[in-house]
């Protein structure tokens, strides 16, 4: 299943998921451990023609003014942007809200708005501009699962599998 971060671990507490991948990660939860697999940077995505798509860096203080695409609340990377603008001292002027990271960057395409994204691989997708942040904005992702729970077997393998990957 997909869903915002919080969702996710609603879900896995209540006991509907054996596992779940969380960014950030990990969970100030007493029910849940968590592992983490990697570190991702966030970058400001504007539209190519705007007036930060070619500098080298950006400060979220340089975003009071603008209008943002985000996330809806719930989802990890709107936590991250509002808190990253209330320690600047301001609130995201919202243009447009959604569920997906992609359908943010195609509106932020359309030129509806900025986000705080993590990079788009292989590269920058058309009609988007990816500027560093300064100073640096990372997230956490991670594996997470209940305590208490015994997993079944095949899940258990699974889990392994994945914190032992190299990502």
């Amino acid at each position: 299943v997909q869903g915002s971060r919080q969702d996710m671990v609603d879900r896995l507490t209540s006991g509907e998921l054996d596992l779940a991948l969380l960014a950030p990660a990990p969970v100030d939860d007493p029910l849940l451990d968590t592992a983490v697999l990697s570190e991702q940077e966030i970058f400001l995505s504007v539209p190519t023609s705007h007036r930060l798509a070619d500098r080298p860096s950006a400060a979220i203080e340089d975003l009071e003014d603008e209008e943002f695409v985000l996330l809806e609340t719930g989802y990890g990377l709107r936590t991250i942007t509002d808190e990253l603008c209330a320690a600047a001292g301001f609130e995201p002027k919202i243009a447009f809200e959604g569920q997906e990271s992609d359908t943010v960057r195609g509106l932020v395409a359309a030129g509806l708005g900025v986000a705080l994204l993590p990079r788009f691989e292989p590269g920058s997708p058309a009609g988007v501009a990816e500027v560093p942040l300064v100073p640096p904005v990372g997230r956490t992702i991670g594996l997470a699962w209940r305590k208490d729970v015994v997993l079944p077997p095949a899940v258990m393998r699974f889990r392994e599998r994945v914190r032992a990957r190299q990502w």
